[in-house]
């Protein structure tokens, strides 16, 4: 099978079978607007997910949900994965079927490390994913795909709940709770949203406690983090060039023109213009 580098897709073409050394996610966050299930087949990375560092080794799933701040900030030379991606409209659907709870559940438990015995489980599935994938004239295709996924999906709770969440009493301290909760609300209310107050307010803490807990965990103020997942989304729409400038400008609440290229300049020291030509 060929190499992918690139992720496209639409309502039409829903699903994405491949291998990949994800190049292109080395370069800077990447906002993903699709879900990824990631296998790593060979070698190892040290990923970030929503400022949160993983270790993706031999044999290790990782689970990207949709909204998702995502980087590999390092990998081995031989670093290659299989992969599937999802349309995002699609894997709510075929998770909410299931239950509301299991978004939240992968969003917070993305990584699993495949027993040896178990290997086996996730190279059926992605075989079988190829297999569907490449049967473009099944007129039961997104069926069959929707059922699969949905069943992989359920499993994979499973698996995970079974050996890494129930065996290991919870430590989770208020606040990595609250640092979770203020993750969350990003996903929910940026780019509208960009004033650390704001979210303070919503968890029922100041702010300045609010910038002690990211600071704690990332070593970013809650502040930081909000301008980097803005810039992340700006970055995502300048490398469409037919998107208009205006049009970025109303899609994340910017008053004008003017006010998002300063932003834009003051945390990337390039205009939108010199950034999109890049």
């Amino acid at each position: 099978m060929q190499m992918t580098d690139s992720f496209c897709l639409s309502k039409e073409e829903f699903i994405l079978v491949g291998k990949s050394d994800l190049h292109p996610y080395t370069r800077e966050m990447n906002k993903i607007p699709f879900a990824m299930v990631l296998f790593c087949e060979e070698g190892a990375a040290q990923v970030t997910l929503d400022f949160k560092e993983y270790t993706l080794t031999q044999h290790a799933q990782l689970i990207v949900m949709p909204g998702t701040a995502f980087r590999i900030l390092h990998s081995s030379k031989n670093f290659r994965v299989s992969f599937i991606a999802f349309e995002r409209d699609f894997l709510i659907e075929v998770i909410l079927q299931v239950s509301h709870s299991l978004f939240d559940f992968l969003y917070n438990h993305p990584l699993y490390h495949y027993p040896i015995q178990k290997i086996g489980h996730f190279r059926r599935f992605f075989e079988g994913m190829e297999e569907i994938y490449a049967d473009r004239a099944n007129i039961y295709r997104k069926p069959i795909i929707y059922n699969v996924v949905q069943c992989f999906f359920m499993d994979c709770y499973d698996k995970i709940h079974r050996y890494i969440v129930n065996p290991i009493p919870s430590q989770t301290t208020r606040n990595e709770q609250l640092f979770h909760q203020f993750i969350s609300l990003l996903h929910v209310h940026l780019p509208q949203e960009r004033e650390v107050l704001f979210y303070a307010n919503k968890m029922h803490i100041s702010s300045r406690h609010l910038s002690n807990i990211t600071l704690n965990f990332t070593n970013k103020t809650a502040k930081s983090l909000i301008d980097e997942n803005i810039i992340v989304e700006i970055k995502v729409l300048l490398q469409s060039p037919n998107y208009p400038i205006k049009e970025i400008v109303n899609k994340l609440n910017f008053p004008d023109q003017s006010y998002l290229g300063k932003y834009f300049k003051k945390h990337t020291g390039l205009t939108l213009n010199e950034y999109r030509m890049l």
